[in-house]
């Protein structure tokens, strides 16, 4: 029961929600992860993963990615964010103890599944989310000293939430404030408060959950056209075109470009040299409707042919479950369906196979790390949290 129960009217979290940004980030996050960090790694161990982190490349619309444990004190949400749902599971997996991992792995996919936009598991994603949650919770004092306490309690009100309110990305404080800063510092001089209301409340969230039809959901636009390159140089190119295409003019028939709009996301190509250190070219996929098997790769580049757009794509091979790498823990059967829906282990280096992929088949960005011998990609959670 929580404290707050008799001052409230009603009871949490339908009198006031609860902001994952600040209790499960900004406190239980940052208060756990500090926690094995100081108690559980070596000195050693803390330089490496802090490398690790301040070095890790994210895609391109990601404005703030990871800090080192060393810059605690001026962390954001956002980075915390970054560093609980994505980085540091797979890069801290040398350094702590397996059973402490995956205690912590149980809160990092119950999060992430009250997080994912879509819904992973449909209408059982907060059933899966709240049960590994109420192991996280059950055994919390196994592994932290004096750390259960209301913020964490506070966790075990994100199931109703859920149900009522849909994804926690759809739910944060941090648009308010914003927005309240910006009108007292009027840095643009904007009269135009009515767009700014709406942009940084997510009022217009409800457009955006409403069931369009197929057509006017996909919206593909190919940018930066690339004229400079011999399209003969691409074998998968060419026995494609030969297979949906009659003409006998390659050169006027496929135009290339560096970079596609998909679903109003922009996707990059390993051609787009502008990119810098951001990797918005490696992707999960499918290579049609009948096809249940997620396939994951890098964008070599894209080209429209006969009014379609594709993308020619490096497969890389997917080696095991990343869920294996649990078995000796007692947490493996509680884990294992999360696990294998979130991360994913991959072989280092890609295969010579280049798939050509319709853009509608893309799902979505994935962030790729470095993982002993091999790599370990994850799906972006949501793409319209405020960040």
């Amino acid at each position: 029961m929580s404290i707050l129960h008799n001052i409230l009217d009603v009871p949490l979290p339908y009198a006031v929600l609860i902001d994952y940004q600040h209790a499960t980030l900004l406190r239980h996050t940052k208060t756990v992860l500090s926690y094995i960090y100081n108690k559980h790694l070596k000195p050693p161990h803390r330089k490496q993963l802090d490398n690790k982190l301040k070095n890790q490349p994210f895609p391109h619309f990601f404005h703030r990615q990871m800090k080192s444990f060393q810059d605690f004190s001026y962390i954001k949400a956002v980075e915390l964010r970054n560093l609980l749902f994505y980085g540091f599971l797979p890069l801290s997996f040398d350094f702590v103890n397996i059973d402490q991992l995956a205690h912590l792995t149980l809160f990092i996919c119950s999060i992430r599944l009250y997080h994912s936009q879509p819904p992973m598991f449909g209408s059982n994603t907060r059933d899966i989310a709240d049960k590994l949650f109420e192991y996280y919770y059950k055994d919390h004092n196994l592994f932290y000293d004096g750390l259960q306490n209301h913020v964490l309690h506070l966790h075990r009100h994100f199931r109703v939430q859920y149900e009522n309110y849909g994804s926690l990305a759809n739910v944060g404080c941090f648009h308010q404030e914003d927005l309240i800063g910006h009108l007292s510092k009027n840095v643009h001089g904007s009269s135009y408060y009515d767009s700014l209301v709406v942009h940084y409340y997510s009022i217009d969230f409800a457009l955006h959950v409403q069931n369009y039809r197929v057509e006017d959901q996909i919206k593909v636009k190919p940018v930066d056209l690339y004229i400079n390159i011999n399209v003969n140089n691409y074998p998968s190119i060419v026995q494609y075109h030969q297979r949906i295409c009659r003409c006998s003019n390659l050169l006027t028939c496929i135009s290339t470009y560096r970079r596609c709009l998909i679903n109003n996301r922009m996707f990059h190509s390993l051609i787009y040299k502008k990119r810098g250190k951001s990797n918005s070219y490696f992707i999960s996929y499918n290579k049609s409707t009948t096809d249940n098997i997620k396939y994951f790769g890098r964008i070599i580049l894209f080209f429209s042919c006969l009014n379609r757009t594709y993308a020619t794509v490096q497969r890389y091979t997917q080696i095991r479950s990343f869920s294996s790498l649990f078995k000796s823990s007692p947490y493996f059967f509680l884990l294992e369906k999360s696990l294998d829906n979130l991360f994913f282990l991959l072989s280092k280096e890609p295969t010579d196979l280049q798939d050509i992929v319709d853009v509608d088949y893309v799902f979505k960005h994935c962030i790729v790390f470095d993982f002993q011998d091999k790599l370990v990609a994850t799906e972006v959670s949501a793409y319209h949290e405020h960040d």
